[in-house]
């Protein structure tokens, strides 16, 4: 079961917890807890690689709210992946025409 290097591999550690839980009732809890630790920092880490890459790229030209905005469709990458670009962009290009052709009526309704 030992490795020439006299090291446990990561599922036999953990069938070796599993055995003396009831000895030991927190080595269970404390393997989970080691094991899955290393996944949480390397996400945390991704997440400030993302910031930082987001922050330097923006960080002379870009007002706070969207700095914001940025970091969370970074972070959220994977949810952004489902939305259609180009039908955000035509309900988007729709919104600002009615803005538009709404201008246009109250400058003429207000200087006539």
């Amino acid at each position: 079961m030992l490795q020439e290097d006299r090291t446990l591999p990561f599922n036999s550690l953990m069938e070796k917890a599993e055995e003396v839980k009831h000895i030991l009732p927190c080595a269970n809890q404390i393997c989970h807890l080691a094991l899955t630790s290393l996944v949480t920092v390397a996400s945390n880490e991704r997440s400030f690689s993302k910031l930082k890459l987001i922050k330097t790229h923006l960080r002379s030209t870009i007002s706070d709210e969207r700095l914001n905005s940025l970091i969370v469709l970074g972070e959220e990458k994977d949810i952004v992946d489902l939305l259609d670009i180009n039908k955000i962009a035509h309900q988007w290009s729709i919104l600002k025409t009615d803005v538009y052709k709404f201008s246009v009526k109250f400058i003429i309704i207000f200087f006539c």
